[in-house]
């Protein structure tokens, strides 16, 4: 690291036992300049696969999420994997009564996936533009008054 930046992160392998799971360097973390550090405050989700803070701004508290989502692997436990971590992701923004999120990293999500609506339902719960969207076959807005829409 360089002198002038700090990070709080969550390393994703399991080393209590004697089995490795997950990918053997995998993680979340978030970077930020030192000068920072007295209005950005780590916030506990208890899953490795979420780094959050709060960042206190002139405009109110902003929560910054760091997330690798489950990869899709045809069973209904990654699903639910999937779906709990939107879940958390909802309840994180509520509970930091942020004005403004910003939700970035590995969403292992596409549009005509299984994982695709239960993305833009947490977008549209918690009023989320997905930025990135571009990448997908269709082009996507974020409409305030009636959610995602295919423009």
């Amino acid at each position: 690291m360089h002198d002038s930046w700090l990070g709080l992160g969550n390393y994703a392998v399991d080393t209590s036992t004697q089995v490795l799971i997950g990918r053997p360097f995998g993680g979340t973390a978030i970077l930020f300049k030192k000068e920072f550090s007295g209005c950005i405050y780590a916030v506990e989700t208890f899953d490795a696969r979420l780094t959050t803070v709060v960042l206190d701004s002139n405009v109110g508290p902003i929560l910054l999420v760091c997330v690798y989502m489950p990869w899709d692997i045809g069973d209904t436990e990654c699903y639910q994997n999937f779906t709990d971590i939107c879940c958390k992701i909802n309840t994180l923004y509520s509970d930091a009564d942020a004005v403004h999120a910003n939700v970035a990293g590995d969403f292992h999500c596409q549009q005509g996936s299984r994982f695709f609506n239960v993305l833009v339902g947490c977008a549209n719960d918690n009023k989320f533009v997905l930025a990135d969207i571009t990448r997908l076959s269709g082009v996507f807005t974020y409409c305030s008054d009636d959610g995602l829409r295919q423009s």
